[in-house]
């Protein structure tokens, strides 16, 4: 999931994307199989989620982060699709046949 917020910065915004993992597990495979066949990138989404505190070693060195398991994902709105639109000569091409 990404989030994303503006910042002043010298004068000018600037933007800034925040990105969240979220996690749709196994044993919900109908939300799973849905999720992957019908969101699209940037589609807006409501999604209700629990949150983990998360470990992990890397180089020797423990970190730690946030995880989310999703437990509802709902399609706020689908995007249009685009039709493909006839071509239209133009009044200038009309005149030089």
């Amino acid at each position: 999931m990404a989030s994303d917020a503006s910042y002043k910065k010298d004068g000018g915004w600037q933007d800034r994307t925040h990105w969240v993992e979220h996690t749709i597990f196994a044993r919900q495979e109908g939300m799973l199989k849905w999720a992957s066949e019908k969101l699209q990138l940037g589609d807006p989404v409501h999604v209700r989620s629990t949150p983990s505190q998360q470990s992990w070693e890397q180089d020797g060195e423990k970190h730690y982060g946030y995880g989310f398991a999703v437990n509802e994902l709902t399609l706020l709105a689908t995007k249009p699709e685009k039709e493909a639109e006839p071509a239209k000569s133009s009044p200038a091409a009309k005149k030089s046949r």
